[in-house]
């Protein structure tokens, strides 16, 4: 499945599948291909900690085996459209 088609269904249908929450970072680059960018949020992080496709975060912690905990989206106000997160 492609990013545009991912979030076709997630606007349609609120269907995050088949992204898992837990997933790690190159199961989602398998999905998706290449981000568009990536970040850093920690200087000890080695792996970058989102992945950007488009105007979505996808939120990894800190350490390469710390699987997907937030999908995130603010618009150009900086309103969060989009705020979808593991349950604790």
């Amino acid at each position: 499945m492609n990013f545009k088609t991912w979030l076709n269904q997630l606007h349609e249908k609120g269907w995050i599948q088949p992204i898992q929450f837990g997933m790690n970072r190159n199961e989602l680059v398998d999905l998706f291909g290449k981000p568009d960018d990536t970040s850093l949020s920690f200087k000890k992080s080695q792996d970058p900690m989102i992945y950007l496709y488009e105007k979505i975060e996808f939120h990894f912690g800190p350490n390469s085996e710390d699987g997907l905990f937030l999908i995130f989206s603010n618009n150009e106000d900086g309103i969060v459209d989009l705020c979808i997160k593991q349950k604790e």
